[in-house]
């Protein structure tokens, strides 16, 4: 299995900090990882937002934009 560290924060921002945000980890039969990030209790700024994924391992580093869209639920 190769080692990796994927990191996650809002597009634009410097900073670390995704109070919010579970990442679950997830290996399949070939040893393929996936690695889910979950929005608890989202603002409006997470649900019309970019998010970037960092995925760092020996080979080098790769970066993925991700845009979610979504609706606010009333909470109640």
């Amino acid at each position: 299995m190769v080692l990796l560290k994927v990191t996650w924060q809002r597009h634009g921002d410097s900073g670390t900090g995704l109070d919010n945000v579970k990442v679950d980890v997830h290996y399949d039969k070939e040893d393929r990882v996936r690695h889910v990030l979950t929005i608890n209790n989202p603002t409006k700024e997470d649900v019309e937002g970019r998010f970037v994924c960092r995925a760092e391992n020996k080979a080098g580093t790769s970066e993925k934009i991700i845009n979610v869209k979504g609706k606010m639920r009333s909470r109640q």
